[in-house]
């Protein structure tokens, strides 16, 4: 329902924030803005560029005006609509963000397509964590076609998705 209302509204930012995000740039686009604008550069490592995107999207509304938010202050010169929802969602509580993202996340893949999977191929194996469907090799494509078509259902949009292969060790 954010992302649906987001999409209407006429402004340029959300608009390309639906883009970066629906081709799942968004990450690689703050990475650069922020070593432009602040010479971090943490292009090369995914994992903390993320924690910095989470601290973006996840402090509470004053940590703006903090001397190390300069991440926080480039996401908002070039999101400002979607700043402004977002410390909206966090504006009395500010877990209110991550807390309604959660929800969706598990209403998506618990609700939606972990329920889907179990009435089609109820001797399917499927595990979650987080927002991860975990499966066999031989289900795979079945637990691929499932998530885009729900997904794509959802949020109007092909997901960008990217399988994860788990190497299982063995010990003498």
């Amino acid at each position: 329902m954010l992302y649906k209302t987001l999409e209407k509204v006429d402004n340029q930012d959300v608009k390309q924030y639906i883009e970066l995000s629906e081709n799942g740039l968004i990450y690689e686009y703050l990475g650069d803005e922020i070593n432009n604008e602040l010479g971090i550069d943490l292009r090369g490592n995914r994992k903390e560029l993320k924690q910095v995107i989470f601290t973006v999207l996840f402090t509470g509304n004053q940590f703006i005006g903090q001397q190390d938010a300069g991440p926080k202050r480039i996401f908002k010169n070039r999101f400002p609509t979607v700043y402004e929802v977002f410390s909206l969602l966090k504006r009395n509580y500010k877990e209110g963000l991550s807390i309604l993202l959660q929800r969706i996340e598990s209403y998506i893949v618990l609700d939606v397509i972990c329920q889907r999977i179990r009435q089609e191929r109820p001797d399917m194996p499927i595990f979650t964590i987080h927002d991860c469907i975990i499966t066999t090799v031989e289900n795979e494509d079945y637990l691929w076609k499932i998530m885009e078509e729900e997904l794509t259902e959802i949020i109007g949009h092909k997901p960008t998705l990217k399988p994860e292969y788990w190497e299982i060790e063995k010990t003498l």
